[in-house]
């Protein structure tokens, strides 16, 4: 029975791949200039040095347009949505409270679930297994294959893997952590889009005696391998815990970014709330605007929704006087560096956490 299920599980596994997104031979592509980066993409434009106009970093020339292009670009990024992805046919999840950590998946037309292993009379507690992860956080999926983070140390690499759990490879490897620096699992993105990957993640650090956070946004292509820090944004204390809030999103060309401002004294209770866009393009990284919190006693940000046109909305949750948690949707006007509630409610702490 065991080894029927397995077999049932490659049939059913080979059938959950999103549509393809296949790119164009790397002959065909529309690349005017070199990939290959010496700088980070922040010394473009918040250092004052403009980009070059005419290099096209775009993986494709498919890729040159702002329409949204089914199979190639990620969708809405869910705050902390990181243990969990989808297909069409499938779900895929990373097992937080099991040890070992294994890949699990659920078949949502048949409901089979478990690890994602087809091997016959598998105990799924070695690297053997293709479920098997050891320590990773943060999933996603993209043309076919299924990418997250992972680690057996303090170093953190990207990996993917086929539906169902063949043929896993190491792409890059994302950072080396200073031994003084401590994970902050809880703000982990991932997401890939137009053959790129972009993974923002955040540490933590005692300086001086004060918490100080920093958040780190890196790009890493598919198809090369190559690397490129896009943010390194060093945060300080927001109220009475370690900030680690970080939201993304992509629209056509364009990487969305909200984080608040590191550059600030540590000691205030609120920091400005900094909104910018990356544009895969050019690699140029633009500030859109700086705006001012909304409410005192921030305790967290979260979401970050923006729609074709471009509006901009993103989430606070704060605690009022009476010691009631405060869910804000706000939405940014960036000319006038400020922005507008759209609706506010009495929340729990899991509510933070709504799709909006």
């Amino acid at each position: 029975m065991k080894k029927l299920i397995s077999l049932l599980l490659c049939a059913l596994l080979a059938l959950s791949l999103l549509t393809a997104c296949s790119s164009t031979e790397a002959g065909d592509t529309d690349v005017t200039g070199s990939n290959d980066s010496g700088s980070t993409a922040a010394e473009n434009t918040e250092s004052g040095k403009k980009p070059n106009p005419n290099v096209n970093y775009l993986a494709d020339k498919k890729f040159d347009t702002d329409e949204y292009l089914e199979g190639c670009d990620a969708g809405f990024q869910y705050y902390l949505s990181c243990n969990g992805c989808e297909t069409q046919d499938a779900y895929y999840m990373i097992g937080q409270l099991l040890l070992p950590k294994l890949m699990q998946f659920y078949d949502k037309a048949s409901g089979i679930s478990g690890p994602l292993c087809a091997k016959p009379e598998c105990m799924h507690n070695s690297a053997d297994c293709n479920a098997y992860l050891g320590g990773a956080y943060s999933i996603c999926t993209y043309d076919g294959r299924i990418y997250w983070i992972g680690g057996t140390g303090s170093d953190d690499y990207l990996y993917s893997c086929a539906a169902d759990g063949s043929d896993r490879k190491e792409i890059a490897l994302l950072r080396e952590m200073p031994p003084t620096h401590q994970k902050n699992y809880g703000g982990m993105t991932l997401f890939c889009h137009r053959d790129y990957c972009y993974c923002a993640y955040n540490t933590s650090t005692v300086e001086n005696g004060a918490t100080v956070n920093h958040n780190y946004l890196y790009a890493i292509s598919l198809k090369t391998g190559e690397k490129f820090e896009i943010l390194d944004d060093v945060s300080g204390m927001y109220g009475t815990g370690p900030r680690f809030d970080f939201g993304m999103q992509a629209v056509g060309n364009d990487i969305y970014i909200l984080s608040d401002d590191g550059s600030v004294d540590e000691t205030v209770d609120t920091q400005p709330i900094i909104l910018r866009v990356f544009h895969s393009k050019t690699r140029e990284l633009e500030k859109i605007c700086e705006i001012a919190p909304p409410t005192d006693n921030i305790i967290s940000m979260g979401n970050l929704k923006v729609t074709p046109e471009r509006d901009i909305y993103f989430s606070t949750w704060h605690k009022d006087d009476e010691g009631n948690y405060i869910y804000n949707v706000e939405k940014a006007i960036p000319e006038e560096n400020r922005s507008e509630t759209v609706f506010t409610t009495d929340s729990s702490v899991m509510l933070r956490r709504i799709i909006f």
